[in-house]
């Protein structure tokens, strides 16, 4: 898959030409349970056949509508309104709009982090709860969508001073020690 293409001239008879690959490590479903593949850019790239969507980091909690090869990506929008006890209409707080922009600010980050294709799956269901796995290894918990980027950072330094049989929980919402990131081995967690 090819991002951009750049020719150049270089005199007196050598043509460079600079082709850049579109990053393809992202899955996700469609309204009618399709899988696609799409890239960081918002890009939909191709649809693959159930199963085949393993080697790529998994985008959780918000579908594509119609998605098409080649075109940007949009989010599947519910429109049944859910109602109280009463029957009175809730209005809807988030978006699945909202929930796949923010996706695509986390795998974007996920790229610059220097960690594309260690993350097994994102989920965006309830943006304030972001979650995703590294691997089988870490269970992160993000918390809400403010300071993506720099939480995705302490995660991967955290990561990178973890011991590599190490595996558990890393809390990286900063609300129970600001701008420290906690770990919970799995023992303690199911202890």
């Amino acid at each position: 898959y090819v991002h951009s293409v750049r020719i150049g001239i270089k005199l007196p008879d050598t043509v460079n030409i600079d082709i850049v690959e579109v990053k393809v490590p992202y899955a996700i479903k469609a309204q009618d349970d399709s899988i696609w593949l799409i890239s960081a850019g918002d890009k939909v790239i191709e649809k693959v056949e159930d199963g085949a969507q393993t080697g790529y980091t998994q985008i959780l909690g918000v579908r594509l509508d119609v998605p098409k090869s080649g075109s940007e990506a949009v989010a599947f929008e519910n429109n049944q309104t859910e109602v109280d006890e009463q029957g009175n209409p809730i209005p809807v707080v988030t978006t699945n709009a909202m929930r796949l922009k923010t996706a695509l600010e986390i795998v974007a980050s996920l790229e610059s982090n220097g960690i594309l294709g260690l993350v097994s799956s994102v989920d965006v269901n309830d943006l304030g709860n972001i979650q995703l796995w590294y691997g089988q290894q870490y269970q992160v918990k993000l918390g809400d969508d403010s300071r993506l980027d720099y939480k995705i950072s302490c995660m991967k330094s955290t990561i990178d001073e973890l011991d590599s049989y190490q595996r558990g929980v890393l809390d990286v919402t900063f609300t129970i020690l600001p701008n420290k990131v906690g770990y919970t081995p799995f023992e303690a967690v199911h202890d």
